[in-house]
């Protein structure tokens, strides 16, 4: 989910890194000892696993390393769900039911059962194949193994950069008890950031990192002050697998650990 964050303490977090390959452990911790993270502490190591203790802040200069060009991170726009009718057979539009929470009227998402997603996505892949074009991509997104699958429209027009306009990062504890990252942006990026997510208020807004998007989440409201609070995996293995692996591998990851707090 997106939402607005209170200032991040600066204390400290225990990072543990776990390696598919035993050989790369030698690598990867000269990776990170070369990052200068401020508060740097190695702690415990055994086979396959090493963990390292540092401040809680990770700075623009090392996130300027993972974003080379303002356009690596956008906030994309996601289109009405109905936009996707006219492109389908009517005998597909009973697979997809649109969803809509809060005040809006107008669904820019949709529940399709999994077993109809083939055919869904068969359909508008044949369209693309055969020359037309189509003003936004199709996102699908599995949130429970009980639930349909969520269906978006993003679009390939709207959106908006903000790849240098983060001036920090950091961990904070979300309501319900897991690490987030917070990312905080200048003024720029705040105001950008503020006017995207009061437009889009009550709707669904994708993040996009790089040219993939990553997650599609609800907002909840007006994000004000320049801090994003964001609780997904996706985005965390994305930022800080760069940061520290160079590019993850089979079998890697990345645990963080606040004290009192559960392991993201």
């Amino acid at each position: 989910m997106l939402l607005a964050a209170c200032q991040s303490p600066k204390d400290k977090v225990l990072i543990t890194l776990t390696f598919g390959d035993e050989t790369r452990k030698t690598e990867v911790k000269e990776n990170v000892k070369a990052l200068n993270l401020a508060g740097f502490e190695s702690k415990t190591e055994s086979k396959g696993v090493w963990e390292f203790e540092c401040d809680n802040y990770f700075g623009e200069d090392l996130f300027s390393q993972v974003f080379t060009h303002k356009d690596q991170l956008q906030l994309v726009e996601v289109v009405p769900i109905s936009k996707i009718d006219k492109h389908l057979p009517e005998s597909y539009l009973q697979y997809i039911v649109p969803y809509i929470s809060g005040p809006i009227k107008e669904a820019n998402a949709a529940q399709v059962e999994k077993p109809f997603k083939h055919i869904i996505q068969h359909s508008i892949d044949s369209l693309v194949q055969s020359g037309v074009s189509l003003p936004f991509t199709i996102h699908w997104e599995d949130v429970d193994n009980d639930m349909p699958l969520f269906l978006h429209l993003i679009s390939k027009t709207s959106s908006v950069s903000i790849g240098d306009c983060i001036t920090s990062i950091a961990f904070e504890k979300s309501y319900d008890g897991y690490v987030c990252i917070v990312m905080t942006f200048n003024e720029e990026g705040a105001l950008i950031l503020q006017q995207e997510t009061g437009r889009n208020a009550g709707r669904y807004l994708a993040m996009s990192v790089k040219g993939e998007i990553i997650s599609v989440p609800l907002l909840n409201g007006e994000i004000t002050g320049g801090k994003l609070m964001y609780c997904d995996l996706s985005l965390f293995d994305t930022l800080f697998g760069e940061l520290f692996f160079g590019e993850m591998q089979s079998g890697e990851s990345i645990k963080v650990k606040m004290k009192q707090d559960k392991l993201f």
